[in-house]
């Protein structure tokens, strides 16, 4: 997270006066590109877009009320994938607004859309997905949460679109590879040393 002045000033907008949405309801929040979310071609850098999706999903699980819970409860956020498609470019001083949206969960993962949207045309969109990670054994998948939630009835996910569900293989298939790859690392070296 680079953007920590304007992290602040939304921690402090949802902190002051708080605004509760549902968890698949849309949150938007409003931006303008100062000049130095320029790059050396004078349009929003790519990283930028990336950042801004951080704020839009953190923003949204403190006005669906997750954020304070799953802190409590030591899970965290943590994103595995993004992919952002850019249909026209953000430039200083453009104001523009990001809306963000939960698409869907599945064991440990949670997709997010990001749509950046200037005048009401679409300017970039985004798929973020994040995994909830805890601390030592404590692995959280997406109903634990919803447990730590305290719901009287924890809501179902939407059908996830293709495209998260090939992106959360690739990512398991990674995790996989690279379990598989430190075991193979750690019978090695316990033969190196006899």
């Amino acid at each position: 997270m680079n953007l920590f002045f304007r992290l602040l000033v939304m921690l402090a907008r949802n902190l002051l006066f708080p605004r509760r949405i549902g968890y698949l309801d849309e949150s938007i929040l409003n931006f303008r590109v100062w000049i130095t979310d320029h790059d050396a071609f004078m349009h929003m850098n790519n990283s930028r877009y990336t950042s801004i999706c951080d704020l839009g999903s953190i923003d949204l699980l403190m006005k669906a009320g997750v954020f304070g819970p799953v802190r409590k409860a030591g899970f965290s956020p943590v994103i595995v994938y993004r992919g952002v498609t850019l249909h026209r470019m953000l430039r200083f001083p453009n104001a523009y607004s990001i809306r963000t949206c939960i698409i869907g969960w599945d064991g440990p993962y949670v997709c997010f859309k990001h749509d950046f949207v200037r005048k009401t045309k679409l300017c970039a969109e985004a798929i973020s997905i994040g995994r909830m990670v805890g601390k030592g054994d404590n692995k959280p998948d997406i109903e634990r949460i919803l447990t730590a939630l305290d719901l009287p009835e924890p809501p179902k996910s939407p059908p996830l679109p293709d495209v998260c569900r090939n992106k959360i293989d690739e990512v398991e298939t990674a995790r996989a590879k690279r379990a598989a790859d430190r075991k193979k690392a750690l019978i090695k070296n316990k033969k190196n040393l006899l």
